[in-house]
């Protein structure tokens, strides 16, 4: 008995294409690349302008403020640079013995920010008692800050729950910032920045002084 086929009840196989194949793959792979880029925080650089942040009276320690915030609910990015240069560094003990070094650094960098006519803002992931207890054993004497959920650091590119710090640096643990220093003109432009994933370079205090001598002077001339 002869059987018979149906051409149409076949399965339909396309002519096997190559080029296609390859323009497909390359596709996909540009497709994920610029996806993971998206991902990845981008810190503000020279030149652009800081956002805008209002900053809780009582999340943190504030010693150092003009007399009229003081009686301020929250304080802002704004409000602090129309006084003076400012100086903001993310910081967190989670980055183990860099975060020790981190905080001497800001300690010795201190005076000499105030000296030139700035002033210096830090900025953690820490609860406010945590930070009373840590201003408390090391003398600290410039406004250590609570960063609730890490909001500020998002939006100065330095944090990202997407690109989480502990995914790049072993040991690492907790949401944290990556460490980060930024010098903010009376314009709110940024004029100096710094950002680095190596637990061995720290920020150069002469580049920050530089940033915060040069805008002092646009702003006395003003």
């Amino acid at each position: 008995m002869q059987s018979h086929i149906n051409a149409r009840s076949l399965p339909f196989i396309p002519d096997f294409q190559p080029e296609f194949a390859f323009e497909n793959s390359i596709a996909d792979y540009s497709t994920r690349f610029f996806a993971e880029k998206t991902l990845i925080p981008q810190p503000l650089t020279v030149g652009e302008k800081a956002p805008s942040a209002e900053l809780s009276r009582q999340q943190g320690v504030w010693q150092q403020l003009p007399g009229h915030l003081f009686s301020h609910s929250t304080v802002s990015i704004a409000d602090l640079v129309e006084y003076k240069p400012l100086v903001i560094s993310f910081y967190t003990p989670a980055w183990g013995e860099y975060s020790k070094l981190h905080l001497d650094l800001l300690d010795r960098s201190h005076q000499k920010i105030s000296g030139l006519g700035g002033q210096l803002l830090v900025l953690t992931p820490l609860e406010t008692d945590e930070i009373s207890k840590l201003i408390k054993e090391t003398g600290l004497q410039f406004n250590f800050i609570h960063d609730q959920n890490n909001q500020v650091a998002e939006r100065f590119g330095v944090y990202s729950s997407i690109y989480p710090f502990w995914q790049r640096i072993s040991g690492i643990n907790g949401e944290v910032p990556f460490p980060a220093t930024f010098v903010i003109a009376s314009n709110e432009v940024v004029v100096h920045s710094f950002y680095t994933e190596d637990l061995s370079n720290l920020y150069d205090i002469r580049e920050v002084l530089t940033a915060i001598y040069t805008v002092r002077d646009i702003r006395q001339s003003a």
